[in-house]
């Protein structure tokens, strides 16, 4: 089992922060959001062998809550794609459930004002 480790990224306005090659064993470190950030966008790409990946949020350094999209449902993807992300925590976490011969990335997109 291994601690996924995010890099960043700058485009613009725009962070990029990316998780690489996340497997049925493995967990992503978690992300401290500043107070800057306006829109946010997950997205996932990759192989998840029946896996369900969403992104947690919390105020402190163990998120464990659902976050949702604009229509007020949990983020949960079963195949590549991605959503909005309608309110943001201090705390993020993407975390994957079910999944076997796994091997998804996953990237969250924070827009600075």
């Amino acid at each position: 089992m291994a601690t996924i480790n995010y890099t960043v990224t700058r485009e613009g306005k725009w962070w990029k922060v990316f998780w690489e090659t996340l497997t049925e064993s493995d967990t992503c470190q978690v992300l401290r959001i500043g107070d800057n950030i306006s829109d946010a966008w997950f997205h996932v790409t990759g192989t998840f062998g029946g896996a369900t990946v969403v992104l947690n949020g919390g105020q402190d350094e163990t998120p464990d809550v659902n976050l949702d999209d604009p229509g007020d449902t949990a983020i949960s993807l079963t195949a590549a794609g991605g959503s909005p992300v309608r309110d943001l925590t201090t705390f993020v976490q993407p975390s994957a459930s079910g999944g076997s011969s796994q091997d998804v990335d996953i990237t969250l997109w924070l827009k600075v004002v």
